[in-house]
């Protein structure tokens, strides 16, 4: 089963009148008493699956739980958003992995 939660294209959104908020999951787990039982919950619910990370050729670079990344495999940064390519450069950034 391949799950793909948001493509390359699509944009996150929230309404104006609500707030993204990022929690760790750390602080979800068994703190019902502050974010309810279905959200404390999401740890546990979590810890069945085992999760594959996937870069944009398609080929799986991590897993989870975890394992060791291929041979070879240098992980990059990628911007997403905020910086054009000359940006990147002007700033020393080489090859969108942030190694100079």
């Amino acid at each position: 089963m391949e799950i793909q939660l948001i493509s390359a294209t699509e944009v996150l959104s929230v309404p104006k009148n609500m707030k993204l908020l990022a929690v760790p999951l750390f602080e979800l787990y068994d703190n019902t008493a502050r974010y309810g039982p279905q959200l404390s919950a999401i740890p546990h619910l979590l810890s069945r699956y085992n999760f594959e990370f996937v870069d944009e050729k398609g080929e799986v670079v991590a897993e989870t739980p975890g394992c060791e990344p291929p041979e070879g495999y240098v992980p990059k940064t990628k911007i997403l958003a905020g910086a054009t390519d000359e940006e990147m450069k002007e700033s020393g950034i080489e090859d969108g992995n942030g190694i100079h």
